[in-house]
């Protein structure tokens, strides 16, 4: 991940599953759209009725076409942090919600978000900064 300034924000703090498939985004997007690469024989066009979200929809409805996925083990893509859904992250976290209750249903994406959240508490509790 980049800043603005093209300087190194080091690495997300998801890792790529080793076995991805259209279930992978239960709990979150652990793939960065810009690092996957789709057969052009299985992509559909971008549901624009999605305004900051659209990426996520692509990736589910390609990955249940795909017959084989691979984990190829290597960075593939710089990207700048932000964009449109940081800038509206309410919004897009809406439509996030909305695509994956589409998906997994509604009550499982209740439950897959709590998980969200204590994955995500704990996460800041490990890599708390203390002020020494």
């Amino acid at each position: 991940m980049y800043n603005d300034n093209w300087e190194s924000l080091g690495r997300r703090r998801h890792e790529a599953p080793e076995k991805f498939d259209w279930t992978s985004f239960k709990y979150g997007m652990n793939i960065s759209h810009q690092a996957i690469y789709i057969r052009r024989s299985i992509i559909v066009p971008y549901d624009l009725n999605y305004k900051y979200s659209s990426d996520i929809d692509w990736i589910i409805k390609a990955a249940k076409k795909a017959s084989n996925i691979v984990n190829v083990h290597r960075y593939v893509a710089k990207y700048l942090v932000g964009g449109m859904s940081k800038k509206k992250h309410r919004e897009s976290l809406k439509e996030r919600f909305n695509i994956f209750s589409k998906y997994y249903g509604l009550l499982p994406n209740i439950f897959n978000h709590v998980i969200i959240a204590c994955n995500l508490a704990w996460y800041f509790v490990k890599h708390r900064r203390t002020n020494d």
